[in-house]
């Protein structure tokens, strides 16, 4: 509106959340300060995360990356009238209740092991159940009906601090990487989750550990996932709750966000 050629998130992820959504598709720049808990996005992109003075050479330089942005609509919500914007990962299930239930001072002391402490405390939450139509970038769709499942995932990026919950996940492929998990058997569940992942980010690939006998780590591509629940879910994006709902929909606008990257010498900016 003002002529802008770049505009400059300082903040969380949130924070960037929020300002993305709205340069999503105008052609404007992002930068952006990390000064949040996590820094998820920063981090993915390549971002200073502890020297605010790089972080702002960056943002106010030339390098850039054409990235997508992932978008999650309440379908049950007659108001909303496009999808809230999501740049690392979208869930429902176990992973929102375990970012609602986080307690922000301990957020504050311990930064993000603070949604581990909040994951124990929710790792016997009922499971959910529905169903599930993925369509793949060929348009050909996919249905599974009746699905248990701890949590639903869709990925922009996966790395997370220490892991890799979506190894394959690219920012810039037009494609989500959808993740469905599940566990049983208690404790022993949660083990073999825990082994999936460590599995997962060693080897870089979107495999389960071989020795995992209590957890399910389906991982799926697409363009656009439709989940209608029996019961409603909290849903979060990049951190940032929503209202519950019992019908969801993923979607990807490719390549809609300019980000400015740390430059490379001799790769040439978007």
């Amino acid at each position: 509106e003002h002529g802008a050629d770049v505009v400059v998130a300082v903040g969380g992820d949130g924070t960037v959340r929020t300002v993305a959504s709205a340069l999503s598709g105008t052609g404007h720049a992002l930068g952006i300060v990390p000064i949040g808990t996590g820094n998820l996005f920063a981090r993915n992109m390549g971002i200073p995360v502890d020297d605010i003075d790089a972080a702002l050479t960056v943002a106010t330089s030339h390098g850039s990356r054409h990235v997508d942005v992932g978008r999650l609509t309440l379908l049950d919500d007659e108001t909303a009238d496009h999808g809230h914007a999501f740049l690392i990962i979208a869930g429902i299930g176990f992973d929102a209740l375990m970012i609602d239930d986080t307690d922000p001072e301990l957020k504050k002391n311990i930064s993000w092991l603070a949604y581990f402490v909040s994951g124990v405390k929710n790792m016997f939450a009922p499971k959910y159940k529905g169903d599930v139509t993925i369509t793949s970038a060929d348009g050909s769709t996919h249905t599974t009906r009746g699905l248990t499942f701890r949590t639903f995932m869709a990925g922009n990026c996966g790395q997370i601090p220490m892991f890799s919950l979506m190894p394959e996940a690219v920012y810039d492929d037009g494609i989500l990487d959808y993740e469905i998990i599940d566990t049983s058997g208690g404790l022993i569940g949660w083990a073999n989750l825990f082994g999936d992942v460590l599995h997962q980010t060693i080897t870089g690939k979107a495999q389960q550990s071989p020795l995992s006998t209590n957890s399910t780590v389906d991982q799926i591509q697409g363009v656009s996932a439709e989940i209608t629940l029996e019961k409603p879910v909290l849903a979060q994006v990049d951190g940032d709750m929503l209202p519950e709902t019992r019908h969801i929909r993923f979607s990807v606008e490719r390549q809609a966000l300019c980000v400015r990257v740390p430059e490379v010498p001799g790769t040439p900016a978007d």
